[in-house]
């Protein structure tokens, strides 16, 4: 009997994925091949438990996967075996679409083309169940990293020293030099910025860990913009423009920069609404004042110049504060009435100087120091009000993407949400057959209608 039935009217029919897992030892030279050899080692196999694929920005640096699925035992001594010496397995993941109407031996359906490939290196896996020497399959979980990913994570062939520079243009070198490392084919770049900081600096080093890790430096040491960004090593996008890895440098403080769908007005993208579901919101606030403003506080800023400035600001604060004058009232009980008196607590208002500190070391100027504190201030009060999380079941691969704003509310067609975390998810259907569906579960911003 077929996964699905294939009668249904094509515009509401399901999605499903045929994948197929080949893993291998790294020191075997053979090409991916369907088939499984303990010599070489290679194990292959196209029906997983699940596959999830982590797409976390500000959290994370790059993104990474885990899969599920059985194996003998034997195979998984050779991929524990090669861990212990340091080497990590190399994997291939590829997802092709079902083609519903072609089933093979009542388990899987022919692919079509439409689909994804995913290379990448076996970092750990773990055994789902315990197990014997009489185990025939034992379910493994795998942590993996894309293959370019993975090398820039222990290689550290981009320190350089440059003079009279923007920050901005350091990370343009970096990721030039990364390009011509890598190839242009393997490894692409995208910004969605409204500007970037001006400030030359008179000599910048780039020296890191490893190479993944200095985008990060430069935005946390010489701010290339002024406003909320992140950079974010992206492996899992389907779209023609796209690379196996793309390191997206995106502004969240604007939206103007990113690709619209408007789901509910676009009859290309009816089958989005059909299985969205909002999961809750989460609200945004700076409960502990960790960002004040310069204005209302007193303000300690250091440059790299060793320039300092250094203000008090007077404030007026209400506090709570006992009644001068207390009343006097009654207690009353069974054998006497005794006087007590009643004092009452008011909010008055005390002028000082302000209680609000800031200090702050910029690498800049102080100017610049004040709007990234002005700018960040500003995107949690005005634009963002809370993070609101969603779920799109049986969709394309591409569909959901951290480049593109969606119009998600049918009550408000004019205000977008940005995803900033997604988790794509493939899982077995029916625990028989091969296919997998493809299930979006994001985390996303507001912005409101202007």
């Amino acid at each position: 009997m077929p996964l699905f039935n294939t009668n249904e009217s094509q515009l509401l029919r399901k999605i499903a994925y045929e994948p197929e897992v080949i893993v291998k030892s790294a020191n075997c030279s053979r090409q991916f091949e369907f088939e499984n050899d303990l010599n070489c080692w290679m194990f292959a196999t196209n029906a997983i438990n699940s596959f999830y694929v982590y797409r976390m920005p500000i959290m994370k640096i790059a993104s990474f996967s885990i899969v599920t699925f059985t194996m003998p035992p034997d195979y998984y001594f050779k991929i524990d075996a090669d861990l212990q010496q340091n080497l990590f397995p190399d994997i291939r993941v590829q997802f092709n679409l079902a083609d519903l109407d072609s089933p093979i031996d009542n388990k899987s359906f022919e692919k079509l083309p439409a689909g994804i490939t995913f290379n990448g290196k076996v970092l750990h896996a773990v055994p789902r169940v315990g197990f014997t020497s009489q185990t025939k399959l034992v379910p493994v979980t795998l942590y993996l990293a894309q293959t370019i990913v993975y090398h820039m994570s222990y290689g550290n062939s981009f320190n350089k020293i440059y003079e009279n520079i923007t920050s901005y243009e350091a990370l343009q070198n970096f990721e030039r030099g990364m390009a011509n490392r890598y190839g242009s084919n393997n490894i692409g770049f995208d910004h969605k910025l409204t500007e970037h900081n001006s400030f030359k600096y008179e000599n910048i080093l780039l020296k890191s860990a490893n190479d993944i890790t200095i985008p990060s430096v430069l935005h946390t040491t010489y701010k290339p913009v002024n406003k909320f960004t992140y950079y974010f090593f992206d492996d899992f996008d389907h779209s023609p423009k796209s690379k196996p890895v793309m390191g997206r440098f995106y502004d969240l403080t604007s939206h103007t920069q990113y690709e619209a769908w408007n789901i509910f007005e676009d009859e290309n993208l009816y089958d989005i609404p059909r299985s969205l579901r909002f999961k809750g919101k989460v609200q945004i606030a700076d409960r502990q004042e960790s960002f004040k403003p310069f204005n209302e506080s007193s303000t300690y800023v250091r440059d790299n110049r060793s320039r300092i400035e250094f203000n008090k600001n007077d404030s007026s604060e209400e506090i709570p504060a006992l009644s001068p004058k207390p009343e006097t009232g009654y207690v009353y009980d069974r054998k006497q009435t005794r006087e007590t008196l009643n004092q009452k607590s008011q909010l008055i208002k005390k002028q000082g100087d302000s209680h609000k500190h800031v200090s702050v070391y910029t690498p800049d100027n102080i100017g610049f120091a004040q709007t990234r504190n002005n700018n960040f201030m500003n995107f949690l009060k005005t634009i963002t009000e809370s993070i609101y999380k969603y779920e799109l079941f049986e969709s394309h691969i591409d569909t959901i993407q951290l480049y593109r704003k969606y119009t998600f509310d049918q009550t408000d067609l004019k205000s977008y949400y940005i995803p900033i975390n997604i988790v794509n998810i493939f899982s077995r259907i029916n625990p028989h057959e091969t296919p997998v569906s493809h299930t979006s579960q994001f985390q996303t911003i507001k912005f409101p209608a202007s």
